[in-house]
């Protein structure tokens, strides 16, 4: 069985996911001075204030679970209720993002697994996609609304 496909043609922040033969990923910037990582290539290291460069690196394809939220009230383009919340990866870094809903729900603490999902309506109709954590295990095509709160 193959893995499914990956579209980052349509992202809702371009250049914020990746994949590879290991699946989806966040891009991360690992620092050249202090080997710090971030969320992203950033012109100056957070931690050293070093402007020597940072290195993309694959992160945030595991993480577990350190809160979430029930979104009801929702900009333009989201489909309301959804759930967001942190993912602390293992790179070190706290990520926000959607959570998976449904089978893919994760609890408070489990580990979660990245997917790329739609996400959001962009302005000319087409769906936008963006990071989705969802239980370790479990497959989601995207957010769909179900149950309450956590």
């Amino acid at each position: 069985m193959s893995a499914p496909a990956i579209d980052l043609v349509d992202q809702i922040w371009p250049g914020l996911m990746g994949a590879d033969a290991a699946g989806a990923y966040l891009v991360g910037g690992r620092c050249a001075s202090c080997g710090a990582v971030s969320l992203g290539l950033r012109d100056v290291c957070a931690r050293c204030w070093s402007t020597a460069g940072m290195e993309a690196v694959p992160i945030g394809r595991t993480g577990r679970l350190y809160s979430a939220t029930m979104v009801h009230q929702v900009p333009e383009g989201f489909d309301a209720p959804f759930l967001a919340g942190y993912v602390d990866l293992p790179e070190g870094l706290r990520a926000f993002a959607h959570i998976g809903l449904g089978a893919a729900r994760p609890a408070i603490g489990a580990d979660v697994v990245l997917q790329v999902a739609p996400i959001r309506k962009g302005k000319d109709g087409r769906m936008l996609s963006g990071p989705l954590y969802v239980a370790a295990g479990a497959v989601q095509a995207g957010p769909q609304p179900e149950g309450d709160a956590p």
